[in-house]
């Protein structure tokens, strides 16, 4: 039961925000389940991600009335919370976390606040920004994804059937601004660590063929090693994307 209230308030807050989340995920009725009996289930528990009411309710109403809001936030790239003016346009939820998609004062570009970062809030002030100028978040794009080429037709099928994919492929619109988002949850950012570990190998396999070769043609005197330069530049993964004139 604390599962489905939990569920079934998140589905509220999706509608709230987008009715279209709302028409993807809800319960069924008792008419429009075909189950006589429930068998047993469980739902995989995600950490719980925090939002500070107060502070939401300050990012809605900059939005709302177009000010620039200071905030104290935690980036992951600094030891400490720093202060900074931004001033928000929309709001955006990537599956896990909410963010606050604004116009950062102090980079002078459109970026993602994680709500739960925003440590602390000051003033709001006048500032003249058009959102129309974040083109990452109205541009969709369209991301294709079909099951790898090695593997067997048996299982290509099996992913495909997984997916819903036809003709080998799936095709999902998603805003510009959430790329990043979607890809790290394909797993694509794990791709960077198998790269990085088989790039350590291919250097432990080198340096071994580089001292065989030496001790072949009797060659001393000299120390040398073979690392691998990391991180991997991944070549070969492609989104494509619109071409937009602006």
């Amino acid at each position: 039961m604390a599962s489905s209230f939990v569920f079934l308030l998140w589905t509220m807050m999706a509608h709230f925000f987008s009715p279209r989340h709302n028409t993807e995920i809800r319960f069924l009725t008792a008419e429009e389940s075909w189950l006589a009996a429930i068998p047993s289930y469980d739902v995989l528990p995600q950490p719980r991600r925090a939002i500070d009411p107060e502070r939401l309710r300050r990012v809605v109403a900059a939005i709302r009335e177009g000010f620039a809001l200071q905030i104290r936030y935690q980036s992951m790239s600094a030891p400490e919370p720093e202060w900074r003016w931004i001033t928000p346009h929309a709001l955006a939820f990537d599956g896990y976390r909410w963010h606050a998609r604004a116009f950062c004062h102090k980079a002078g570009a459109f970026k993602d606040f994680e709500m739960a970062r925003i440590v602390g809030l000051r003033g709001t002030k006048e500032h003249d920004m058009n959102p129309e100028e974040d083109r990452e978040w109205p541009e969709v794009i369209d991301v294709r994804i079909g099951p790898h080429p090695d593997l067997t037709e048996n299982q290509r099928k099996a992913i495909e059937l997984d997916y819903g994919m036809e003709n080998g492929e799936v095709v999902i619109s998603v805003r510009r601004g959430f790329l990043f988002y979607f890809l790290k949850r394909q797993g694509v950012e794990k791709l960077q660590l198998d790269f990085s570990r088989i790039a350590r190998l291919r250097a432990d396999e080198l340096l071994v063929d580089h001292r065989r070769v030496r001790e072949a043609s009797d060659a001393r005197g000299v120390r040398y090693d073979v690392r691998a330069c990391l991180p991997v530049d991944v070549i070969g993964l492609y989104v494509l994307a619109p071409v937009v004139s602006f």
